[in-house]
């Protein structure tokens, strides 16, 4: 069994540092510089101040201990007993709504006001300044060519009537 189980956790330790690893490598590419943190938020009023940044690189390193954490709870042979499982599902199943509801609608919320209220923002400035540059410019300019060319042919047929009628 702990053959077995340390085989799991190797393999599972792998395959968590290559999905972090390729997760920041793909966030590298797309952002050009992967996040750092500074801080660690404990409470809205608690915030611990770090000596130094600490990249989000070493996520890749935090990945595989959480890997090998739940591999030994998963395989641990006292949760073969039956009254371990109840509690711990129910742990899991209410921390899981009681995080994921507020966080979702939170996020949900603040996501569609933002983004409407930029949009709204975005597509009347833009709107805006196409209108006017475009009606501006066209309308000067297509103002202009059909005045000169009715003032032209105005002038141009009145001038031929009396040509002709002085020829007369």
């Amino acid at each position: 069994m702990n053959e077995k189980r340390n085989a799991l956790m190797f393999r599972w330790s792998v395959i968590s540092a290559a999905i972090i690893g390729l997760f920041w490598l793909v966030w590298y590419f797309i952002a050009g510089q992967v996040p750092a943190v500074s801080e660690i938020q404990m409470t809205p009023k608690l915030t611990i101040l770090l000596p130094f940044d600490l990249s989000r690189w070493l996520d890749i390193l935090i990945g595989p201990i959480w890997s090998i954490l739940l591999v030994r709870l998963f395989t641990d042979e006292k949760l073969k007993n039956p009254d371990v499982i109840p509690g711990l599902i129910l742990g899991l199943t209410v921390g899981l709504f009681l995080g994921l509801a507020p966080g979702l609608g939170f996020g949900l919320v603040f996501g569609l006001a933002v983004g409407l209220a930029f949009g709204l923002v975005a597509g009347l400035s833009f709107g805006l300044a196409v209108g006017l540059a475009f009606g501006l410019g066209y309308g000067l300019t297509l103002g202009l060519i059909a005045g000169l060319v009715a003032g032209l042919s105005f002038g141009l047929a009145v001038g031929l009537i009396f040509w002709r009628l002085k020829k007369e």
